[in-house]
């Protein structure tokens, strides 16, 4: 049984302080789409496989 998600989002971010450089600011905002994506597709595949 085929079962496909997708998840979107934008995600907007300031550079903090703390951030060595500007790619450190952009690995932390990618790591925190990729989590937020990850759980939203995670609740959609569980309440597929419920399903059946």
């Amino acid at each position: 049984m085929p079962f496909t998600s997708i998840a979107s989002h934008t995600y907007d971010i300031k550079q903090n302080k703390d951030d060595t450089n500007f790619r450190e600011t952009i690995l932390k905002a990618q790591l925190a789409a990729t989590a937020e994506a990850l759980s939203k597709v995670s609740g959609e595949v569980v309440r597929f496989l419920s399903e059946y």
